[in-house]
């Protein structure tokens, strides 16, 4: 039986940087305009399942801003500084323990591998590669586009008839695997509060006990 293709999330699965990206990074961007950090805050506390784009975060805030908090700079060059925030905060944060180690058994076990991110396709290439592990994946897709959009051509690329599991930490991550009808693979932090003993989901606290999953042949009967 052919091994299944295996779709990853970036952020909160592979490398530790929910935080910064949802903090540090921001905070770094507004570093001189503190009304505007403090409102960067709210939108950002007010979208609990960090479903909002770097793109339509900044949107919120302009469109909340006054003659008292304007902001000194355009769209782009928020958006710029942000990226360069990212790219040197999570290249410096690096993966999560031992994750580059699986990510490399199961290439070399056979494993199709792909990344499917919320992240800017330009700062997931960075990333990647400064930290060692753009070679592991066919493909790294990011921002602009959506996830299902990415999945569907990852289908075109892949053998008819292919099975496919996601790994994520998002209710996105999991509503992907229901479009492609496939099954889901949890990874527990504190930004989701999943539990890793949950008897009906696959959820697991570290990508290091995946291959103990994908060996475990009830996968195939376990509910998303």
């Amino acid at each position: 039986m052919d091994k299944p293709i295996l779709i990853f999330d970036w952020d909160g699965v592979i490398v530790d940087s929910n935080a910064w990206k949802w903090g540090g990074a921001w905070n770094k961007v507004f570093n001189t305009e503190p009304r505007l950090a403090e409102l960067m805050q709210e939108i950002l506390l007010k979208d609990t399942d960090k479903k909002l784009t770097r793109v339509e975060l900044v949107d919120e805030l302009f469109n909340r801003t006054n003659k008292t908090n304007s902001p000194k700079y355009t769209k782009e060059e928020y958006l710029e500084h942000f990226g360069r925030a990212v790219r040197y905060g999570v290249s410096r944060i690096g993966l999560f323990p031992e994750a580059k180690e699986i990510l490399q058994a199961l290439h070399t076990g056979g494993y199709n591998m792909y990344v499917i991110s919320a992240t800017a396709k330009e700062d997931l290439d960075y990333i990647s590669k400064e930290l060692g592990v753009s070679d592991f994946f066919i493909e790294m897709y990011g921002s602009p586009g959506k996830k299902i959009e990415h999945a569907q051509d990852i289908l075109k690329k892949e053998k008819k008839g292919s099975q496919y599991v996601v790994i994520g930490d998002g209710e996105g991550d999991r509503g992907l695997s229901k479009q492609l009808n496939c099954k889901f693979v949890g990874v527990c932090n504190r930004w989701n509060n999943w539990k890793d003993d949950d008897p009906i989901r696959n959820n697991v606290s570290s990508i290091v006990y995946l291959p103990d999953i994908l060996i475990d042949k009830t996968l195939a009967n376990r509910s998303n």
